[in-house]
């Protein structure tokens, strides 16, 4: 079924690189830059099923049209869009008319999208006030003014709400699992017992990793200390304008909004007073390096980009940090657009960043292994982007858990909270319940954590991974600790997921997910259900309300497309790995439930309701019996009658009226 987000590659990098290359609509013509916006079509009569593979497939593939991105926005019509006029020109010529699906489809001109950018600055708005402190510290961290006891009420409270909208979400596309539901919702309020919240060991600079923006501050952000004191400060909500051929104020540290928000401002750290208080979360030494960044950026004589003007080249800087054993390691990557930039000043910039960590004013942060990413802000459809390149030092740092020593590459995935890690992988392993018979499939597995920290309790592990970077620091990372049961796969889970499990020869197969933000890929998660092998899955979702389609369709009803059992979720246990942000882990322990299963509890169901109906109906006979009680004085209607069955003949005559009672009834 089509969604309502954008599902372009474009896309995708934007969100992955803070927006930097955002759609800005006929602002960008007026400017003479490309924009999909002005090369756009509407598709209408579309059939009222489909899926965004198979339309993305059928118009790049089938019809060879070079599409930019397809946004569905209704029941039957998206919009899509084009790079040039050309291209849209002749899909305009092959849509119309063209039969899909029993449909015959309807293709014209669409009018491109306001600037979301010049839409929210035409706004009245609300003047915000507040210190850059207070702005960025509810941007990024928004519960750090709370006590973390205080922190963890709140989320859990979040938790509760998630899993009862998955209880009903999970009824609604599984009936059959109604009787299991109402017995589990009577006994634990919710789908599945939520199990005591795991806390973080650690709540200050806890994070490993951490992504500072290059950009711009505006100047009205920066209130005057002594204003401040005096009380008169004030600043105004003024859009930032960047002057290239004036002194602009370049800024390393937060974005406080998206483009399409209206604002691509960076606050800067070096504006924060006290900046380890405003973001706890973050260590002192990334801090310092991000301030002393800054600097560095200011005096290369290159920019940063800009996505209101599309110029510029310095992107982020990525820092990482370990501690594997025992050693303290930092990890740089600075990102820059090489767009425009001659070689010789590429190989400038790179002289002056070994130069400013090795032996400038960066020395003193004692940064182990140095990257240059050369990654264009608008990354060329079909073109992958280059690796980053080391520099200076190693090209991975090491880190410690579960006496297991792990290479980190500068993009593979390692979770930021280390110690809270090592918490999230032993309740994994207890939920999964393994065995030496047992074949363990990681998905998404990173640089293998999971997998090796539970390899010693299992048969075979088998890791899935997209990132080959990843890939090769897990069997490094195996061979290093002398893991022998363990094979890694590169590749995309839902394109080699199906291939992988059908080489598996054992008949007890454990998986363990770990995925995305988004959740995980339909095709994945479809190869897992339609294993009839797996009976047992740990999902863990670091976005729970992203995931909750996977959670559904993880228990659907037998089908063509579902094979097998359904599963349901047994067992829910959070883990704080966010310390001062909104976010947490979700740890959900599914098993398959067998027919059987169900009717045991369709029978028990069917049991208590007859057993509440006769309750139901003795309560009502009571309450008969008590009317009667009143109407008669208060005497028990029983004990009257017996009364008057041993009455005399002539005193029951005398009260009805002279009549024998056998009368008496014929009479009336």
């Amino acid at each position: 079924m089509p969604g309502e987000a954008d599902v372009s590659d474009d896309e995708v990098n934007n969100s992955v690189n803070g927006g930097a290359a955002e759609t800005r609509g006929g602002d960008a013509r007026d400017q003479g830059e490309f924009t999909s916006e002005i090369y756009k079509i509407e598709i209408q009569n579309l059939p009222k099923f489909y899926g965004m593979g198979q339309m993305k497939k059928l118009l790049n593939k089938k019809l060879n049209l070079n599409t930019c991105k397809l946004k569905p926005v209704g029941k039957n019509f998206m919009f899509v869009t084009f790079r040039n006029e050309e291209d849209r020109q002749k899909a305009l010529t092959v849509l119309d008319g063209f039969s899909f699906k029993g449909n015959t489809l309807k293709a014209t001109y669409a009018k491109a999208a306001q600037d979301p950018y010049q839409k929210k600055k035409e706004e009245t708005v609300v003047i915000d006030t507040r210190p850059a402190e207070e702005k960025i510290q509810e941007k990024v961290c928004p519960l750090a003014k709370l006590g973390y006891e205080e922190q963890m009420e709140k989320k859990l409270s979040e938790i509760v709400t998630i899993v009862k909208q998955m209880g009903s979400q999970v009824s609604r596309a599984n009936p059959n699992l109604d009787p299991i539901i109402k017995r589990k919702v009577s006994n634990h309020g919710v789908l599945a017992p939520i199990l005591e919240f795991l806390k973080s060991p650690v709540v200050r600079g806890y994070r490993n990793k951490v992504e500072f923006s290059i950009g711009y501050m505006n100047p009205a952000s920066k209130v005057n200390k002594e204003d401040e004191n005096n009380g008169t400060a004030q600043e105004e909500n003024k859009p930032l304008e960047i002057d290239f051929e004036s002194a602009p104020n370049i800024s390393v540290g937060f974005r406080l909004a998206s483009y399409k928000q209206g604002s691509v401002e960076v606050v800067s750290l070096s504006s924060l007073d006290k900046p380890e208080d405003v973001l706890p979360h973050i260590s002192p030494e990334m801090i310092k390096i991000g301030v002393l960044f800054e600097q560095f950026v200011r005096a290369s004589g290159i920019m940063p980009y800009s996505s209101l003007t599309n110029q510029g080249n310095w992107r982020q800087i990525m820092l990482r940090s370990s501690n594997g054993g025992g050693k303290k390691q930092m990890m740089v990557v600075a990102s820059l657009d090489p767009k425009g930039i001659s070689p010789s000043k590429i190989d400038q910039v790179r002289a002056d960043l070994k130069e400013f960590f090795k032996s400038g004013a960066a020395e003193c942060c004692n940064v182990t292994s140095l990257f240059l990413h050369l990654a264009p802000a608008k990354r060329q459809q079909g073109v992958s982007e280059p690796a980053p390149e080391l520099l200076l030092g190693d090209p991975v740092i090491t880190e410690t858990l579960h006496n297991k020593s792990f290479n980190i590459s500068p993009q593979a995935f390692f979770q930021v909270n280390t110690e809270a890690a090592e918490v999230l992988y032993q309740c994994v392993g207890d939920l999964a319940e393994l065995s030496d018979t047992s074949t363990l499939v990681d998905v998404c597995c990173g640089t293998g954590t999971i997998g090796l920290c539970l390899a010693s309790r299992v048969k075979k592990v088998i890791g899935v991974e997209l990132v080959a970077d990843a890939v090769r620091d897990a069997r490094k990372n195996a061979e290093v600790n002398g893991v022998s049961n363990c094979s890694f796969f590169a590749g995309r889970a839902e394109n080699i997921l199906h291939d992988v499990l059908k080489d598996i020869d054992s008949k007890e197969i454990v998986a363990v997910v770990d995925p995305p933000r988004a959740g995980l890929h339909a095709k994945a998660l479809s190869a897992i259900r339609n294993n009839l092998f797996i009976k047992r899955l740990v999902y863990v979702s670091c976005d729970a309300r992203a995931a909750l389609k996977n959670f559904v369709d993880l228990c659907r009803p037998e089908s063509k497309t579902c094979k097998g059992d359904p599963f349901i979720p047994r067992k829910i246990v959070p883990v704080d790995l966010f310390p001062h942000t909104s976010g947490f882990e979700l740890v959900l322990l599914f098993e398959r439930v067998s027919q059987e299963e169900i009717k045991k509890f369709q029978t028990e169901t069917s049991e208590e309701e007859i057993m509440a109906l006769e309750k139901e109906q003795n309560e009502v006979k009571d309450e008969l019996m008590e009317m009667e009680k009143e109407k008669n004085g208060g005497e028990d209607i029983k004990i009257k009658k017996e009364k008057n069955e041993g009455e005399p003949m002539e005193i029951k005559k005398e009260k009805n009226g002279g009549l024998e009672p056998e009368k008496e009834k014929t009479a009336n």
